[in-house]
Protein backbone atom coordinates (compact mmCIF):
# COMPACT_ATOMS: atom_id res chain seq x y z
CA UNK A 1 0.00 0.00 0.00
CA UNK A 2 1.52 3.05 -1.29
CA UNK A 3 0.13 5.87 1.15
CA UNK A 4 2.17 8.96 -1.10
CA UNK A 5 2.28 8.11 -4.50
CA UNK A 6 6.01 7.90 -5.93
CA UNK A 7 7.76 8.35 -2.62
CA UNK A 8 9.89 5.93 -3.70
CA UNK A 9 10.96 7.31 -6.98
CA UNK A 10 11.20 10.50 -5.24
CA UNK A 11 13.96 8.97 -2.59
CA UNK A 12 15.84 7.80 -5.22
CA UNK A 13 15.95 11.03 -6.91
CA UNK A 14 17.15 13.10 -4.31
CA UNK A 15 19.73 10.28 -2.15
CA UNK A 16 21.64 10.39 -5.04
CA UNK A 17 22.02 14.00 -4.62
CA UNK A 18 23.05 14.29 -1.01
CA UNK A 19 25.26 11.02 -1.78
CA UNK A 20 27.11 12.87 -4.69
CA UNK A 21 27.92 15.73 -2.05
CA UNK A 22 29.19 13.84 0.42
CA UNK A 23 31.20 11.87 -2.32
CA UNK A 24 32.73 16.27 -3.33
CA UNK A 25 33.72 15.83 1.11
CA UNK A 26 34.95 12.17 1.13
CA UNK A 27 36.92 12.99 -1.33
CA UNK A 28 38.16 16.55 -0.45
CA UNK A 29 39.04 14.67 2.98
CA UNK A 30 41.27 11.79 0.44
CA UNK A 31 42.95 15.37 -0.97
CA UNK A 32 43.79 16.92 2.90
CA UNK A 33 46.54 19.31 2.89
CA UNK A 34 46.24 19.91 -0.96
CA UNK A 35 44.90 22.93 -2.43
CA UNK A 36 41.49 21.59 -4.20
CA UNK A 37 41.34 24.44 -6.44
CA UNK A 38 44.55 23.02 -8.36
CA UNK A 39 42.63 19.75 -9.05
CA UNK A 40 40.69 19.13 -11.66
CA UNK A 41 36.67 19.68 -11.39
CA UNK A 42 36.45 16.64 -13.18
CA UNK A 43 38.15 14.35 -10.17
CA UNK A 44 35.23 15.56 -8.28
CA UNK A 45 32.30 15.32 -10.90
CA UNK A 46 33.29 11.91 -11.40
CA UNK A 47 34.11 10.50 -8.15
CA UNK A 48 30.94 11.78 -6.72
CA UNK A 49 28.88 10.72 -9.49
CA UNK A 50 30.43 7.05 -9.15
CA UNK A 51 29.97 7.28 -5.31
CA UNK A 52 26.26 7.86 -5.71
CA UNK A 53 26.22 5.01 -8.52
CA UNK A 54 27.53 2.52 -6.39
CA UNK A 55 25.68 3.80 -3.08
CA UNK A 56 22.43 3.07 -5.32
CA UNK A 57 23.67 -0.18 -6.41
CA UNK A 58 24.34 -1.27 -3.05
CA UNK A 59 20.50 -0.12 -1.61
CA UNK A 60 18.80 -2.19 -4.52
CA UNK A 61 21.51 -5.20 -3.14
CA UNK A 62 19.90 -4.61 0.53
CA UNK A 63 16.65 -4.55 -0.79
CA UNK A 64 16.99 -7.53 -2.79
CA UNK A 65 18.33 -9.65 0.55
CA UNK A 66 15.41 -8.00 2.64
CA UNK A 67 12.81 -9.22 0.16
CA UNK A 68 14.98 -12.48 -0.05
CA UNK A 69 14.53 -13.08 4.15
CA UNK A 70 11.90 -11.56 4.83
CA UNK A 71 9.93 -11.04 1.81
CA UNK A 72 9.12 -7.53 2.74
CA UNK A 73 8.30 -6.65 -1.12
CA UNK A 74 11.01 -3.63 -1.45
CA UNK A 75 11.42 -4.11 -5.25
CA UNK A 76 7.97 -4.04 -6.13
CA UNK A 77 8.01 -7.79 -7.30
CA UNK A 78 4.40 -8.21 -6.65
CA UNK A 79 0.77 -6.53 -5.67
CA UNK A 80 -1.32 -8.07 -3.16
CA UNK A 81 -1.23 -12.49 -3.78
CA UNK A 82 -0.35 -11.52 -7.35
CA UNK A 83 3.86 -12.04 -8.36
CA UNK A 84 4.67 -10.27 -11.41
CA UNK A 85 7.29 -12.02 -14.03
CA UNK A 86 9.05 -11.30 -16.59
CA UNK A 87 10.15 -7.31 -17.09
CA UNK A 88 7.58 -6.55 -14.54
CA UNK A 89 9.49 -7.49 -12.00
CA UNK A 90 12.35 -5.50 -13.27
CA UNK A 91 10.53 -2.43 -13.66
CA UNK A 92 11.27 -1.42 -10.01
CA UNK A 93 14.95 -1.95 -9.75
CA UNK A 94 15.44 -1.02 -12.86
CA UNK A 95 13.96 2.42 -12.39
CA UNK A 96 15.40 3.08 -9.05
CA UNK A 97 18.73 2.69 -10.61
CA UNK A 98 17.77 4.87 -13.33
CA UNK A 99 15.92 8.06 -11.55
CA UNK A 100 19.65 7.68 -9.04
CA UNK A 101 21.66 7.72 -11.87
CA UNK A 102 19.50 11.27 -12.91
CA UNK A 103 19.71 12.54 -9.84
CA UNK A 104 23.54 12.02 -9.41
CA UNK A 105 23.29 13.89 -13.09
CA UNK A 106 21.83 16.72 -11.86
CA UNK A 107 23.58 17.55 -8.89
CA UNK A 108 26.70 16.86 -10.71
CA UNK A 109 25.83 19.05 -13.71
CA UNK A 110 25.05 21.69 -11.11
CA UNK A 111 28.55 21.35 -9.29
CA UNK A 112 30.05 21.54 -12.83
CA UNK A 113 28.27 25.17 -13.91
CA UNK A 114 29.21 26.37 -10.83
CA UNK A 115 32.89 25.38 -10.75
CA UNK A 116 33.18 26.63 -14.16
CA UNK A 117 32.34 30.28 -12.53
CA UNK A 118 34.39 29.71 -9.24
CA UNK A 119 37.20 27.86 -8.90
CA UNK A 120 36.70 26.95 -5.08
CA UNK A 121 33.36 25.49 -5.58
CA UNK A 122 34.53 22.13 -4.41
CA UNK A 123 36.02 23.61 -1.86
CA UNK A 124 32.65 24.03 0.11
CA UNK A 125 32.19 20.41 0.29
CA UNK A 126 35.85 19.97 2.44
CA UNK A 127 34.98 18.55 5.74
CA UNK A 128 35.04 20.53 8.43
CA UNK A 129 35.37 19.01 12.45
CA UNK A 130 34.15 21.27 15.44
CA UNK A 131 36.51 21.66 18.20
CA UNK A 132 34.98 20.38 21.66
Amino acid sequence: MTFIPLWDKLLHLVSPMILTAIGYGILSEFLKGQNITARSPWLFLIFGFSFAGICGVFWEFWEWSWDMLLDMNLQRYKSGNTVFVGRRVLQDTMGDLLINVIGSFLLSFFAWYKSRYNSAYFEKFRVQFLNS
